[in-house]
């Protein structure tokens, strides 16, 4: 399966006090073993990076390497902003822009988009197929 894993999952999987921790954990080891590739924009690599920044947590080269080392990443280019300032021309959605800029690289890329954002799975669904970590681990 093709996927675009929103930086809430990554985030959640990192912290043990988090409520969504156990599933968005679960959700990322197994698409380690069913093989599924997962596509990301690079702003989610910042979003991560940042997030774990903040709680004084960074990882090492090396764990950040590991996290990271077999996606593909979608450069935030001109070339990926002309295709997005078409989307949302095209599509004027409530979500912010980090949104946007996610749930256009999962339609560009024509992936699966697993995220906990309560937001990008009510208006994100209208452009791709939006799941919850945990229904990701109810699928067959």
């Amino acid at each position: 399966m093709e996927l675009t894993v929103d930086s809430s999952v990554f985030v959640s999987s990192l912290h043990e006090a988090d409520p969504s921790f156990r599933e968005s954990r679960q959700a990322l080891e197994l698409i380690g073993a069913r093989g599924d590739h997962i596509t990301i924009p690079s702003l989610v690599v910042m979003e991560v990076a940042s997030a774990l920044a903040h709680t004084h947590a960074s990882p090492t080269r090396k764990e950040w390497d590991d996290l990271f080392h077999t996606f593909t990443v979608i450069p935030l280019d001109d070339k990926f902003a002309s295709y997005f300032a078409e989307f949302v021309r095209a599509n004027l959605t409530s979500l912010k822009t980090s949104d946007e800029i996610i749930v256009f690289a999962a339609q560009h890329a024509r992936t699966t988009l697993v995220t906990l954002d309560r937001q990008m799975l009510a208006h994100g669904s209208k452009f791709v197929r939006a799941l919850t970590p945990q229904q990701y681990l109810a699928l067959p």
